[in-house]
């Protein structure tokens, strides 16, 4: 294609000759725009641009070149306000004036060299120490060559088509900054989406060579827009290494692109393995963009240094951006804010917590300037609000200020304000085999859901936040049929121990970061995976102080042992907050199948995974993964819930029998179930160890009871011994068990007689009585449960317990006692330093076991795992209280032979001896008065011990 409004040989056509209005290109109303932006005022440089916009040239093709410096700057005002959306389109609609005028970068006309004359006695960049730079000479103005036809007669009075040859003055080098800049943010909006883009591939096409004639000044000008748009397209630390080449001229001449070209090459180092090598190219980024008065992009510049600096150079930024701030505040608040915030971060990673409080202050007033709307700016402020709330051991302004970020980044229906949300959304809407930036969506998928990378941190901790604090559950749904469709069992069990460690952690302060860290800081050798044990020996400075502060014995004093737990606490914060990819220490992930290794041929895990109206199951067995859907799911609580009624956990009215005369009507009701989620109950033949991972309703499933035949045949439970996990990964890899002395305490309240309490008290006694030296609980000094560790290594808590609602989920004591006292909720137990039980046993926890059909099981799903989280090892959870003189029995069983043969064996144990003891229907509370006319009861009715629930995975000791 020729120049600018050249027809192509082929084509002949009418058309008007172009008027050439008597204005500059860009107009005069887009600098005006661009100056309001840089004073920070987003909503007014928006309307100027948009008018600016409206007077850019325009022929039958559509808008100019003209228009590409509008829609960039458009991109840059949408992107700051958080709409990612906009910001595209704009982008798009630049690129695709790029590609419609094609040959317009050959038909400049570049002046011959010449010496930088700029002078200024303003030194712009006072903190700069490093090589000299001077702006080259840069004219305002470039002719370029134009082609337009002309319709009319010709010297023979023939009427034609001919062309004119005009030439016409315009801010190339604005242009062409502005394409650079569509290219760098492409770059930061959709991320790796973007390598093979048609439409960004196109544009690269047209960028063509640069023509010798060009002189110096051109070459490194289109150079440093063609090495952006490698960057874009996926070039990586390979090209970023080789970019900066061209950001100047003779080596210390720098122009217009410089500072764009460099914060794009920053950008691509700090993804490589060395992102410390950023470092140095965005400070020159920085100052290159003060000398040229492009305030927005030292702010830039400044922006990426904090995240990749190595940490002897914190306090030279901190210096660097003092410096900048007091400079810029002359030439635009946009730019004075920008690196005001980043002044914060430099100074308390440089250990200046004071300078970090003064710079908060200041940068806090340049925000609440009037007029001055820098949204996402403002989102990285509450970032750094975070960060010193949580170093000055103010926890709940620590989450109020994330709260505040996350207000920012939670924005939704085509609204996302962070590239990595908005680039799940546009995987999301892919077909499933397409391909974005060379990859399917499915890979895609699985690179995003697991989390930002380290990348991703360092470049905007905002972008990070923002992503874990987003309910990503319908699209890990998604994902996790995407394998079941592959029929890949393996694949199933991976991505649904990630979508149940989600649920969870989506409760847990910083989207479970901050239990992350305690892990990482405290958890046995053998409780972490290989990644973590190598993020623990290269632990960095935070971590390691939450290391040392955890090291030692907690106090015997309450209020030294709460002040060392609050400086852990805050400790633990403070590294969640660090622009650090922490590694998944709990719930320990589930990787792949290799984690199957240990178990041998008579162990098997099975798994449910409910992936939004699809429940899935998965057997893990030998050398075997097999998947397959449980089909009926939606009838599947009305099944259980006619369950849970026919063995009696239902209240029946009028005081009718709550046990069922025979068992026949609830082993066929079993064997129906059974069907649904076991249909291939052969499988479990020569399975003689078992642990279930349930969801969702199935939780109030008790898998003991299933028929492995017919009704009549025996039960799962007769043929296998069953455990149950929270996560395939923790029936895997179980939480290990704590060395101590076995010591037992026994916790009661009115459970077992009711009505009585001194009959209450006796069977209480007898339980106590049954345990060689028990442990008197709460004892004269109660202490709260998140340190009842110390005083017994396995505890019974004899009372009805009721869990909080789904809300708050973690916000109830195990223990009853101490709900009122600090340190008592299971919040507070996950929370170090860790004094948590080997053991607990809740035989009174009361669940939504009897409303089946209202209720999802996740009180039990959370109390499992926060126990667990909290260092429990083994955990013994009721589907539905007994209560009675039947469970006085099972706990006085249970807590003689605890010490001597373990949790397992000592519950087993006490299983069995429960269904051979005659009892006494009077004394068991979950029975009606027509169920005392029974000739003869045991406890072995379902009712009496299938609701038990003995969690814990296989490896712990």
């Amino acid at each position: 294609m020729g120049g600018i409004g050249a027809i192509a040989p082929s084509v002949v056509w009418a058309q008007q000759p172009l008027v050439m209005p008597q204005q500059t290109y860009p107009s005069e109303t887009y600098y005006q725009a661009l100056a309001v932006y840089r004073t920070g005022e987003l909503s007014t440089a928006i309307k100027g641009f948009e008018q600016a916009l409206s007077r850019t040239r325009r022929d039958s093709r559509g808008r100019w070149i003209d228009a590409i410096p509008v829609h960039a700057m458009l991109a840059e005002c949408h992107y700051e306000a958080g709409n990612l959306r906009l910001a595209h389109e704009h982008l798009d609609q630049a690129l695709i004036i790029q590609e419609r005028f094609s040959g317009w970068i050959g038909s400049l006309q570049w002046p011959p060299p010449q010496a930088a004359t700029v002078q200024t006695t303003i030194n712009r960049a006072p903190w700069w120490r490093g090589p000299g730079m001077r702006p080259a000479y840069s004219p305002r103005k470039i002719p370029i060559n134009m082609t337009s036809t002309t319709v009319g007669p010709g010297p023979d009075g023939q009427v034609g088509v001919g062309a004119v040859n005009t030439a016409k003055s315009i801010d190339a080098l604005e242009i062409l900054r502005g394409l650079g800049l569509v290219y760098y943010r492409r770059q930061i909006i959709l991320g790796p989406l973007a390598a093979n883009e048609p439409l960004l591939s196109r544009s690269m096409r047209t960028l063509g060579n640069v023509p010798p004639q060009a002189g110096p000044l051109g070459r490194s000008v289109v150079s440093s827009v063609r090495a952006l748009a490698e960057l874009a397209n996926g070039g990586g630390p390979q090209v970023a290494a080789s970019a900066s080449g061209s950001a100047t001229i003779n080596g210390n001449e720098i122009h217009p692109l410089t500072p764009v070209l460099l914060c794009g090459a920053a950008r691509g180092l700090a993804a490589s393995d060395r992102p410390e090598a950023a470092y140095p190219l965005a400070m020159r980024a920085a100052a290159a963009a003060a000398l040229l008065e492009q305030p927005e992009w030292a702010a830039e510049g400044f922006e990426i240094a904090v995240g990749v600096k190595p940490a002897a150079q914190a306090a030279e930024l901190y210096t660097a951006t003092t410096a900048a701030t007091q400079t810029f505040g002359r030439d635009g608040r946009i730019a004075a804010a920008r690196v005001g915030i980043v002044a914060i971060e430099a100074a308390m990673d440089a250990g200046r917590p004071s300078e970090a409080v003064q710079a908060f202050q200041a940068a806090s007033a340049m925000l609440d300037r009037r007029n001055v709307e820098l949204p996402r700016r403002s989102a990285y402020f509450q970032y750094l609000h975070a960060r010193i709330n949580a170093a000055a051991g103010d926890l709940q302004g620590s989450d109020a200020a994330i709260g505040q970020l996350v207000a920012f980044t939670s924005r939704r229906g085509g609204l996302e304000s962070t590239p990595r949300l908005y680039q799940l959304r546009l995987i999301e809407s892919a077909a499933r085999a397409a391909k974005l930036g060379g990859k399917t969506s499915e890979t895609l998928l699985g690179e995003y859901l697991r989390g930002p990378t380290t990348a991703t941190w360092l470049n905007d901790p905002v972008d990070a936040l923002g992503f874990l604090a987003a309910d990503h559950s319908n699209t890990m749904a998604a994902w996790v049929r995407a394998a079941a469709t592959r029929r890949s069992g393996e694949d199933v069990l991976v991505r649904g121990d990630l979508l149940a460690a989600r649920m969870f952690t989506s409760h847990l302060p910083l989207a479970g970061r901050v239990l992350q860290a305690r892990w990482l800081a405290a958890a046995p050798d053998d409780a972490l995976t290989a990644d973590a044990l190598t993020f623990r020996k290269t632990a960095p400075p935070a971590l390691a102080r939450l290391r040392q502060l955890t090291s030692g014995p907690i106090p015997e004093d309450s209020a030294a042992a709460r002040q060392q737990g609050d400086a852990a606490e805050a400790a633990a914060y403070t590294v969640a907050l660090q622009r650090l990819d922490l590694p998944m220490a709990f719930p320990r992930p589930f990787t792949s199948k290799s984690d199957l290794e240990p178990l041998n041929d008579k162990q098997a895990v099975l798994a449910y995974i409910l992936a939004g109206n699809n429940l899935l199951g998965v057997l893990a067995a030998g050398d075997k993964v097999t998947v397959w859907p449980v089909n009926g799911y939606r009838a599947l609580p009305m099944q259980i819930a006619r369950l849970m009624q026919e063995i009696g956990v239902v209240r029946r009215r009028g005081g009718a029998a709550q046990l069922p005369e025979n068992d026949e009507t609830w082993r066929n009701m079993a064997v129906e179930i059974r069907k649904r989620l076991v249909p291939d109950v052969e499988a479990l033949a020569e399975v003689e160890q078992l642990v279930v991972v349930p969801t969702a309703a199935l939780w109030y499933v008790p898998f003991e009871l299933l028929p492995t035949a017919d009704p009549s045949s025996n039960l799962l439970g007769q043929e296998t011994q069953i455990r149950y996990a929270p996560t395939p990964g923790l029936a895997v890899h179980g939480v290990p068990a704590a060395d101590g002395e076995p010591t037992v305490g026994v916790l009661n309240d009115l459970f077992f007689a009711l009505r009585d309490g001194e009959r209450n008290e006796v069977l209480a006694g007898e339980i106590r009585d049954a345990i060689e030296n028990p442990v008197p609980l709460p004892g004269a000094e109660p202490l709260p449960g998140r340190w009842i560790g110390t005083r017994a290594a396995h505890v019974i808590v004899g009372m009805p317990i009721t869990p909080s609602p789904p809300t708050a989920p973690f916000a109830w004591s195990p223990l009853g006692y101490d709900s009122g006292m600090p340190g008592g909720q299971l919040n507070d137990w996950m929370r170090l330093p860790w004094a948590s039980p080997q053991s607990i046993a809740l035989p009174g926890l009361r669940t939504g076991a009897r409303q089946v059909q209202s209720s999802d099981g996740n009180e039990l799903f959370f109390a499992a795992l926060a126990l667990h989280g909290s260092g429990v090892s083994d955990v013994i959870l009721a589907r539905w209280p007994v209560g009675g003189e039947s469970t006085a029995l099972l706990l006085k069983e249970y807590a003689q032979e605890l010490a001597f043969i373990g949790v397992e064996d000592a519950w087993r144990r006490a299983i069995a001896v429960l269904r051979e003891t005659e009892l006494d229907p009077t004394t068991e509370p979950v029975l009606n008065d027509a169920d005392a006319e029974r000739t003869s009861l045991t406890g072995e009715p379902p009712l009496f011990w299938s609701g038990y629930m003995l969690l814990g995975g296989f490896s712990q000791p």
